[in-house]
């Protein structure tokens, strides 16, 4: 929702493009020499900023489809984000006492009872929605959901929203290389910031669907 406000208040006026290619071209002459060891460091960053929950992985995916392009970038980002969720997943299982799933708050308690009668079902969702990144991750530690089962449902739950944040990567590095900043903004972006806005309104189609 963040960069469809940006492109509708027209944000790009507010960059540099000269600044930005010059730090764009350093750090890709950086990624072609030392290609293994840049792919190392940028999972490593997205692993603990997914670990920690630090609110950057949309700006992560991009990057990753701007240095690395749009395969390598989606399934660096696609193992990062999933790797850091079930790390964060396994010390809450594990570290969080028994006692603490009868549900003396009212979300965790509600949560529960979803997942207990359809555990994969509300865990994909809970990746399309635009809910926090971490919500998913703590609640399915303290209720103990089986590993198997938050592991598909966070690697195929969270495909569609990285491939298109991914892809946008590598449209600001078309953009770059031309040299033109606009140059970026087509009826593709358009089509992706549109399937973005329809997953940030998805929680409110479901409560009128309920109704």
């Amino acid at each position: 929702m963040g960069l469809i406000l940006f492109f509708v208040f027209d944000g790009l006026k507010y960059f540099n493009l000269n600044q930005i290619s010059s730090t764009y071209t350093r750090i890709d002459a950086y990624v072609s020499l030392h290609a293994y060891k840049a792919l190392f460091i940028y999972m490593g960053i997205y692993v603990t900023a997914v670990f920690f929950s630090v609110p950057i992985k949309p700006f992560l995916k991009i990057i990753g489809g701007l240095l690395f392009g749009l395969w390598i970038g989606f399934l660096a980002a696609l193992i990062s984000a999933t790797f850091g969720a079930m790390l964060v997943f396994l010390c809450v299982k594990y570290s969080w006492g028994e006692a603490s799933t009868a549900g003396k708050v009212t979300y965790i308690s509600k949560f529960k009872s979803l997942v207990q009668n359809n555990p994969i079902s509300i865990l994909l969702v809970s990746r399309l929605l635009p809910i926090p990144f971490f919500v998913p991750n703590i609640l399915a530690g303290i209720l103990k959901v089986k590993n198997s089962v938050f592991f598909f449902t966070t690697l195929i739950g969270i495909i569609p929203v990285t491939f298109v944040y991914v892809w946008i990567g590598t449209r600001v590095n078309g953009a770059l290389v031309a040299d033109d900043i606009y140059e970026l903004i087509d009826w593709k972006l358009m089509l992706a910031f549109t399937f973005l806005a329809m997953l940030a309104l998805l929680p409110i189609f479901i409560n009128k669907f309920k109704k």
